[in-house]
């Protein structure tokens, strides 16, 4: 019995490398996110690919016996994934704790818009350091005016929301980015911005803007 297993159990091992490695794929941002992860999935990595060309020219076993061994850990995999993913939810999974949704809810950021304050602040000349940004209507129309030092300015038509929201939209109506204005305050708000479509929280951006007086 050992004599017919013993082949086989290679296969299994390099078999099991394998599909962990397309696991590990498929879950990249898992590793990605940490340099030990990375640096000991790309050392695995050469380690097994080292491994498979020596047993490939060292050892013999059969086709058949290889793809017995490949086949058996996919059983393995299909069986055993699942069961501990859902282990995983299960017990380890802290259900208690959700993860962020935006920029202000992640760095726990307050944020709060008042419409009378808004109204105030809806058009008109605003700083953001050294760029400028200016709204205004113009033929029952909105736009924002983006200057920034060193690039073409850039302008943009807005529709509102409400009184403290408004998107930014291309031709045929695509909203492009969405704003909220609010922390109104002693001349200066802030400009909450993130893109109207899925995205990552990496591209949202909050901006303090101080009112240009004319």
């Amino acid at each position: 019995m050992k004599e017919i297993l013993k082949p086989i159990i290679r296969p299994i091992f390099f078999g099991f490398l394998f599909y962990l490695f397309i696991l590990l794929g498929y879950n990249a941002d898992f590793i990605s996110n940490d340099s030990i992860r990375t640096w000991t999935a790309i050392i695995a990595g050469i380690l097994f690919m080292y491994l498979i060309v020596y047993a490939a020219i060292n050892k013999k076993e059969s086709f058949v016996i290889n793809a017995i061994g490949f086949y058996i850990t996919h059983i393995l995999f299909s069986i055993g994934m699942p069961i501990f993913l859902i282990i995983n939810q299960v017990f380890f999974t802290d259900h208690n704790k959700s993860e962020p949704k935006s920029l202000i809810e992640r760095d726990k950021i307050e944020f709060v818009s008042s419409p009378i304050d808004c109204n105030k602040i809806k058009y008109g000349t605003f700083l953001n350091g050294i760029d400028t940004i200016i709204r205004y209507s113009e033929n029952n129309k909105d736009y924002e005016l983006v200057k920034v030092v060193g690039f073409e300015d850039k302008l943009n038509r807005i529709k509102w929301l409400d009184s403290c929201s408004y998107v930014r939209v291309i031709n045929k109506g695509s909203v492009t980015k969405h704003i909220r204005l609010g922390n109104i305050k002693d001349g200066e708000h802030q400009m909450y911005e993130k893109p109207a479509i899925a995205h990552k929280m990496s591209e949202e951006n909050i901006k303090t803007l101080t009112e240009l007086k004319n």
